[in-house]
């Protein structure tokens, strides 16, 4: 052994690794006082805080007497003595120890060389195990933290959940509320309509009873007088019809799978007569198939037609466009003309029922018919607006939900 220890190369390369290596010598295994030491490397004489003329060669028990003393040192001293006698090597694992030259937490194990030799391998882990264990408190208070905001959490979410319940209780009570009271508005109107219209029946009965049997004896002013109430009468009649319409859109209807383009093909028919005599043309994008309120959903086709006709500009033809595409889980529609166009301002309000734009009689109308346009959209699930300046037409848009339901 003593020519392997002499052998230069050797023991330098043992001082300098980056690693603690000790080795002793176990003379007698029954004695742990005559283990001695032979060889320590740099590291591990820096932790003892000796020299090697102090240490090399020198009994444990003279050089550190203390480690006998010490469990932590026993149980080491102990384990040179049975790594020589058995063999095998020994992983002490981590182990705290301190004296007055030094104090640390060491990765230790021992390992066997040859008879009564053994070499110990150790690593100062003081700072690691301090990294460690500060690590571990840093995750304990973060535990603690979470914890705490988990707490938090569930209480918000339980919260949250409590309000979007009685939100959702509200929010069915005003539906229900809301639906109740558009049946009982739809009933009225229907009873209101049939009921307005019998004294308006009397009234134009009378003018026509009069108008006959007293033709001679009325004066010009009286015969005026009496064609201006039969006139008022007539509106007011197809005002009520027209609020008995808009009572009755949707009602017990099904919606059914319709050809959006035989329905323009049709509502051009049937406007024929104002497209020929205001020279308009009508541009069509391919149509779809969709399912719909079939009568309804001409009649937004034809309210819509029918006012880009109205309200064109003096001395140019109409040109409207309808185009279409599919957005999602809607059909979106557009109708466009060149025509007077809607101030900003208004173009929410001539979605509103009886809300008329222009009062003289070149526009007549009585505010229904967007008002039933809209309606007629909702029932579909969709929505409605338009995209509009003064002079530079106006551009409709609708959507109409593909899923009934939705």
């Amino acid at each position: 052994m003593k020519d392997v220890l002499h052998q230069e190369f050797f023991t330098n390369t043992l001082y300098n690794l980056p690693v603690g290596i000790g080795i002793f010598h176990v003379p007698d295994p029954e004695d742990l006082k005559s283990i001695r030491y032979v060889l320590m490397n740099k590291i591990i004489l820096d932790e003892m805080r000796k020299s090697r003329e102090e240490v090399y060669g020198k009994l444990i028990v003279d050089v550190a007497p203390e480690a006998f003393a010490s469990e932590v040192g026993l149980k080491v001293i102990e384990t040179y003595r049975d790594v020589a006698v058995n063999g095998g090597i020994v992983n002490l694992g981590t182990v705290e120890y301190s004296n007055e030259q030094t104090a640390g937490i060491y990765e230790c194990s021992v390992h066997p060389i040859q008879e009564n030799y053994v070499y110990v391998m150790l690593r100062n882990v003081t700072e690691l195990d301090q990294s460690r264990k500060e690590l571990a408190e840093i995750n304990r208070n973060l535990e603690k933290i979470v914890q705490r905001r988990t707490a938090e959490l569930e209480k918000s979410r339980k919260e949250l959940a409590e309000i979007n319940k009685k939100l959702e209780i509200k929010v069915q009570q005003r539906t229900a509320e809301l639906e109740h009271k558009n049946r009982e508005l739809e009933r009225f109107a229907y009873i209101a309509s049939h009921d307005l219209q019998e004294p308006l029946r009397t009234i134009s009965n009378y003018i026509a009873v009069i108008q006959e049997d007293f033709e001679n004896d009325l004066s010009e002013e009286i015969g005026n007088y009496l064609q201006t109430i039969g006139k008022s009468a007539e509106r007011m009649k197809a005002l009520i019809i027209a609020l008995l319409e808009f009572s009755r859109l949707g009602s017990n209807r099904e919606r059914i799978e319709v050809d959006s383009k035989k329905i323009i093909v049709e509502v051009i028919d049937d406007l024929q007569h104002s497209i020929q005599s205001t020279k308009a043309k009508v541009k069509v994008d391919n149509l779809p198939r969709l399912s719909a309120y079939e009568t309804e959903l001409r009649q937004v086709f034809q309210n819509l037609m029918t006012n880009a006709i109205k309200f064109r500009k003096e001395d140019i033809s109409p040109v409207i466009k309808i185009r279409y595409k599919e957005v999602e889980d809607f059909h979106q529609f557009s109708i466009s003309d060149n025509g007077i166009g809607i101030a900003s301002k208004d173009t929410e309000r001539i979605f509103q029922i009886f809300h008329k734009l222009h009062l003289n009689k070149k526009y007549e109308g009585y505010g229904i018919g967007l008002a039933n346009t809209r309606k007629i959209v909702e029932l579909h699930g969709g929505t409605i607006w338009v995209e509009s300046e003064i002079g530079e037409g106006s551009t409709f848009y609708f959507t109409i939900c593909k899923q009934p339901g939705l």
